[in-house]
């Protein structure tokens, strides 16, 4: 799920924030009121009650270059800082303190301009000083929150975060949505349970904690807020995604694409809702129905590598043996740097029988698969089953032992590794590690079968017998 939504935006709270920063002195020393008795400042202030901020700039650049006082400057800047000319505000806040370096404003103001230019820790260092008289202040606190969180800071940003609460849910929801866009879900979590306890009729709210619930693998948890952030706003797609998602996590396909359908009613050109579709409808055995939403989503968005392997997938059980061996070739070809895709593809490739380009992907497969162990097994398992295909036991024994040395519980590697010792002739090495396997698994009839082979090699008749008698057993129960 992508959480980066546009309704995490870092507006400013508009002139009533501003009125309310410049009221208290700017300094120690300074009269409360003292910005408003020059007629410029007062005619640069009523201008920007009414948000118009450009002819504020030139009453106020006006201004500095007649005085260039700290409150002319704090002023320019937040003139500038309006129309988004984030540097320039900059600048007109530091000389500001430069002139008064008790400015409260300016320092407020500056904190913030460097946040939006993703200048994290500068924005931080200017901010930290004044963090405790920040109680007034609920749009510098979300400023240090997100800089903290940007700065991988999560808990100073959760302390921020909590400060913005006492302005109310709103702005602790506003705290919340920072970590959810940064996916800090379990850090979400404490300040989302407030949020939503403390507005049970805002399904933002709800929807969020829900989210946060469901990321962090607390899907039973999620229900009540998801249905509660449902009845609250039924045509809510985002709502509808996490249902539909909830769902599926559940294996409850039907469900699942019911819903789905009723987002797409609502948004029938959302990528989201298509690969969801995709994944309900396979999971239903509608192959024919994932298909066309997955090839309308492959034409809607080329590049993902993700919605290329589901619709591989749906090919491949459906049993459309052409378009499976059609897809896994583009898929190799397409995303060669990507793990999934070369080792997914590769396998279909093996099972279609194109050994040489499954050898291909499975190789980069391997490569690609550092720091990930399972992966690696299973990239390495299987180029070594294509390597036994192409007659190469001598270059499969070695990744199907590493397979096996590193997880002690395999079965299937060592039944090949068995297989490729008896081919190659080690029979010692083949009764050893066929043994390994059939004591794990004493029921597969294959085990059995190959201990049998490798104990007559070895003309340990007694023992082949014993193991051709378990085989045939085997196949008549």
């Amino acid at each position: 799920m992508n959480c980066r939504n546009p309704w995490i935006r870092l507006a400013a709270l508009g002139f009533c924030l501003l009125a309310a920063m410049l009221l208290p002195a700017a300094s120690a020393a300074q009269e409360p009121n003292a910005v408003f008795s020059n007629p410029r400042h007062r005619t640069a202030t009523e201008l920007m009650r009414v948000g118009d901020y450009a002819r504020a700039e030139a009453v106020l650049d006006a201004a500095v270059k007649a005085e260039p006082t700290p409150d002319a400057y704090s002023l320019l800047g937040y003139a500038r800082e309006m129309q988004n000319r984030f540097a320039a505000a900059e600048k007109d806040y530091r000389e500001s303190m430069r002139l008064a370096p008790d400015s409260f404003f300016a320092r407020i103001r500056l904190g913030i301009v460097l946040t939006r230019q993703k200048r994290n820790r500068e924005s931080i260092e200017v901010l930290r000083p004044i963090e405790t008289a920040l109680h007034r202040h609920p749009e510098a606190l979300f400023h240090l929150c997100l800089a903290y969180l940007e700065t991988g800071d999560a808990a100073k940003a959760a302390a921020a975060a909590e400060k913005m609460e006492a302005f109310g849910p709103e702005m602790a929801l506003r705290a919340a949505k920072l970590f959810v866009w940064k996916e800090k879900f379990p850090e979400s979590l404490p300040l989302l349970s407030r949020v939503a306890e403390a507005s049970p009729g805002s399904a933002e709210a709800n929807y969020l904690l829900a989210t946060a619930l469901f990321r962090t693998d607390q899907t039973g948890r999620m229900w009540p807020y998801l249905e509660k952030a449902h009845r609250l706003k039924p045509d809510s797609v985002p709502t509808l995604l996490l249902y539909g998602s909830g769902l599926l996590a559940e294996g409850k396909f039907g469900q699942a694409r019911e819903r789905l359908l009723q987002a797409q009613a609502l948004r029938p050109q959302d990528p989201r809702l298509r690969f969801l579709l995709g994944k309900a409808l396979i999971g239903e055995g509608d192959h024919a129905g994932a298909i066309a939403q997955l090839e309308a989503l492959v034409k809607q968005d080329p590049d993902k590598p993700e919605v290329h392997l589901l619709l591989l997938s749906a090919y491949r059980s459906k049993g459309d043996i052409q378009a499976t061996t059609r897809q896994a070739r583009q898929a190799v070809r397409k995303f060669p740097g990507h793990l999934e895709s070369q080792l997914e593809a590769g396998m279909d490739l093996q099972t279609v029988g194109e050994f040489e380009l499954a050898e291909q992907a499975l190789r980069r497969a391997v490569d690609l698969s550092g720091g990930k162990p399972a992966d690696r097994r299973k990239a390495r398992f299987n180029l070594a089953t294509v390597l036994v295909k192409l007659g190469r036991d001598d270059q499969a024994v070695p990744l199907l032992r590493e397979v096996v040395d590193a997880d002690p519980g395999e079965v299937d590697a060592r039944v090949e590794l068995g297989d490729s010792y008896l081919r190659t002739g080690d029979y010692d090495q083949a009764v050893q590690v066929l043994q390994q396997a059939a004591a794990r698994d004493p029921k597969n009839k294959r085990i059995h079968l190959l201990l049998g082979k490798a104990f007559t090699r070895l003309g340990r008749h007694e023992d082949a017998g014993r193991h051709f008698l378990a085989f045939q057993e085997l196949e008549v129960e």
